[in-house]
């Protein structure tokens, strides 16, 4: 079993580029990222922490704090974007 542990950042103000390509070793879960609307964002396309942050940014009222397992986790091969 696999465990993540996350804190998401408000982030109001960048510089630079996003990191469209990260280096890839054994373990690593991300191709690199993208800059993304909201409306896009589905378990399809990103992982479920990802999904979350989302989930929060919509409703942050009535975001749901108990822990998640997920039985199948399909981490992509290739970019979808």
């Amino acid at each position: 079993m696999n465990q993540h542990i996350c804190v998401f950042y408000e982030i109001k103000k960048t510089i630079g580029k996003v990191q469209g390509e990260v280096k890839q070793f054994t373990g690593q879960d991300s191709l690199g990222a993208v800059t993304i609307p909201l409306a896009k964002i589905s378990i399809a396309n990103s992982s479920p922490l990802v999904v979350k942050a989302k989930e929060f940014l919509l409703n942050p009222d009535k975001f749901d704090l108990a822990d998640q397992t997920f039985n199948k986790w399909t981490v992509l091969d290739k970019p979808v974007f």
